[in-house]
């Protein structure tokens, strides 16, 4: 214990706030885990409140950390377990505020504010993601249309391709066709002559 006392000692030189003795409902863990998080904190974090669970505690002291007043510890009188965690969900969204046990007003409007930002951002994103959807549909439809009018071109040159293979094969043969009949016609008029 003498080293937790030395440390308290060092840290009150070191910090601008009020650095509490250990508490009464404080452990050597608790009272660790507050200087810790009292090292970087401007305001005082106050001890560990009879009947606060270590995990409330524990958030409180991180939750203290960005705040600009005391934060109060829990105080099963005035709140429940679940009261607390609204109050330091509204805490972190209003770190100016110095909200009390109890004080279900200012939580619910907070937490209400800060779920209607949260509902008004995911239906953003969920509008950016279907835009983009949208936009990956439009291009998907697009390459498929391209694809087909180069599918149609290819056929359509294969046709005339195919068409001047045709009109070649027919000269050809009618070429042949004529030499085998002046051929044909040389050898009658050699036979006459």
């Amino acid at each position: 214990d003498g080293g937790a006392v030395e440390a308290r000692m060092a840290l009150c030189e070191a910090c601008p706030a009020t650095v509490f003795a250990r508490g009464a409902h404080e452990d050597p863990t608790d009272f660790k885990a507050r200087l810790d998080a009292q090292s970087k904190c401007r305001r005082p974090i106050m001890c560990r409140s009879d009947g606060e669970p270590a995990s409330l505690f524990r958030r409180r002291c991180a939750v203290s950390r960005a705040c600009l007043d005391v934060v109060h510890p829990y105080d099963a009188a005035r709140e429940s377990a679940d009261d607390f965690t609204r109050r330091m969900d509204a805490q972190e969204a209003a770190p100016e505020l110095s909200i009390a046990p109890g004080d279900k007003k200012v939580v619910g409007s907070l937490v209400r504010e800060s779920a209607e930002e949260g509902a008004a951002a995911m239906a953003e994103e969920i509008a950016a993601k279907l835009k983009l959807e949208e936009e990956a549909k439009a291009a998907a439809a697009s390459k498929e249309e391209a694809a087909k009018a180069e599918a149609a071109a290819i056929s359509k040159q294969r046709q005339r391709q195919d068409s001047m293979d045709d009109e070649v094969e027919a000269a050809k043969e009618a070429e042949e066709r004529a030499a085998k009949k002046a051929a044909a016609a040389a050898a009658e008029a050699e036979k006459a002559a």
